[in-house]
């Protein structure tokens, strides 16, 4: 029941730290010019890029050396290590800015700003590696505090100075980084306050930057892809299809916050594992298993109720999005199979290879948009999405498979490539004469959608999973929930 309790809680935290910046929007857009928006958006995404530069990663090196940091009694040494990590590479960003400023580089709108850019920039990356540190402690009630207080702090520090104080830029700045400072404060009892008998050796820093400096390139192409993604329909598409499309990946990005749950509960088990002698060959491609047949099931509901979502986020002008909500759904799926397959690489210490698969992922991107945006218009977009991150997905698994022996099936990858290209383009189909129709009248179609993702669960089931490994599955199932009822039921 602990993964259960995992998978609820660091959901809930992690959405809500997702979701203040959706419902900081409308906030933003009515208390700020289109061009302060605009230059907040810019900067928000240039501070997103720094934090990736300031930390080398170093939030990856923790998930790689912390169990085996806690099996040799060294955690202090590897939390103080970690920090050194991010102090230097914020230290060396600094300088590198202080330099561009002086030497002009840098737009005037852009330089006024940059020492709290620079901040929220270092204050993330600091917050981040905490945050690692909270989840491999198996603290998920505390860990949901620290982003609840983060979240809570900037959203009304942020309201109240643009709406009662005409902060501008600055205050909705302002609003991000005190958040983050909150944040910090508050998890620091729980991981940089035990000081480590010795200082963290250079072998064990040189061991996490071998390891965390080559993520940073597909970290980096990641951030251009989801952050730099309006920037690149931009330069196929018009401002009026960017926005269509826009909505479709906000739909779509809910999906998300399910997926990013399912691997914030994943990942402090995989690392664990990696190192355990006795961990089964089978294990991560049983859980790949379980994740491909429930989230299925999950981006099936998702994409029946774009409808309503769609409604919910934009005027009827925007309808036309309901037909994109398939593709991106399902390539937010592949997205969770990419991260999830990725552990075979992460244990192999060949961490360079994730940016061979980003690399992949991109050129099909990018490839597909030009290809097809002068045909398909935003529908292209979609498609690209969408394989990009089953180019992600495939590629991860089979290289995981090779360099770790990961035993993902590339069988049960190959089937849920076929039913996310089948609901995706169902969707299309059911939803396309329907756009802008009254919920009323869409009813039928989103009951239609939703019994295709039943069908399509139900023959992963059959024809992905052996007969033997169903019944196991099932049986272990119930004598869990047995368990737990019974020990619920004691506690009365």
């Amino acid at each position: 029941m602990n993964a259960i309790r995992n998978f609820v809680v660091y959901g809930l935290a992690g959405t809500a730290s997702r979701l203040v910046m959706v419902f900081l929007v409308p906030l933003y857009t009515r208390a700020l010019s289109i061009g302060q928006y605009g230059q907040l958006e810019f900067l928000l995404a240039a501070a997103g890029l720094l934090t990736i530069l300031a930390g080398l990663q170093s939030e990856t090196a923790v998930l790689r050396e912390y169990h085996v940091a806690k099996r040799e009694k060294r955690l202090p040494e590897l939390r103080w290590a970690a920090f050194v990590i991010a102090a230097g590479g914020s230290l060396l960003l600094g300088i590198v800015a202080g330099l561009s400023w002086l030497a002009g580089l840098l737009p005037d709108d852009f330089a006024a700003l940059l020492p709290m850019v620079l901040a929220i920039a270092v204050a993330t990356q600091v917050l981040g590696i905490q945050l690692v540190l909270l989840r491999f402690d198996d603290r998920p009630v505390f860990f949901g505090f620290v982003t609840f207080a983060d979240v809570l702090v900037a959203a009304t520090l942020s309201f109240v100075l643009l709406v009662q104080f005409d902060w501008g830029v600055a205050g909705a700045l302002t609003g991000v980084l005190c958040g983050k400072i909150i944040g910090i404060g508050a998890a620091w009892t729980r991981t940089f306050v035990e000081i480590p008998a010795d200082w963290p050796s250079a072998a064990l820093v040189r061991r996490m930057l071998a390891f965390s400096v080559p993520t940073t390139a597909p970290v980096f192409l990641n951030w251009v892809q989801n952050n730099g993604a309006r920037i690149v329909l931009a330069a196929f598409f018009t401002l009026t299809d960017v926005a269509i499309a826009s909505i479709g990946i906000r739909v779509a990005a809910l999906f998300g916050f399910l997926v990013y749950a399912f691997r914030l509960a994943w990942e402090p088990w995989a690392f664990r594992m990696l190192d355990d002698p006795d961990r089964p060959a089978s294990a991560y491609g049983d859980v790949l298993k379980g994740y491909v047949v429930a989230m299925v099931l999950a981006a099936s509901v998702a994409i029946a109720l774009s409808p309503v979502l769609v409604a919910i986020f934009a005027p009827t002008e925007y309808a036309a999005a309901v037909v994109l909500c398939g593709g991106f759904v399902m390539g937010q799926l592949w997205l969770g199979i990419g991260n999830l397959a990725s552990i075979g690489i992460h244990g192999s210490r060949k961490t360079g290879k994730l940016v061979t698969v980003a690399l992949m992922a991109a050129a099909v991107n990018l490839a597909l948009l030009a290809a097809l945006a002068p045909a398909l218009g935003v529908v292209g977009a979609m498609i690209a999405f969408l394989a990009s991150a089953m180019t992600r997905g495939f590629a991860a698994s089979v290289m995981s498979n090779t360099l770790f022996a990961t035993a993902f099936s590339l069988r049960l990858l190959i089937l849920a490539g076929v039913a996310s290209l089948g609901l995706a383009g169902a969707a299309y189909a059911l939803f396309d004469g329907n756009a802008g129709q009254p919920l009323v009248t869409q009813a039928g179609a989103m009951a239609t959608m939703l019994a295709l993702g039943l069908i399509a669960v139900a023959l992963l089931v059959f024809t992905a999973i052996p007969a033997a490994e169903r019944r196991a599955a099932l049986r272990e199932g119930s004598e869990r929930w047995r368990l737990a009822w019974r020990a619920f039921r004691s506690k009365e």
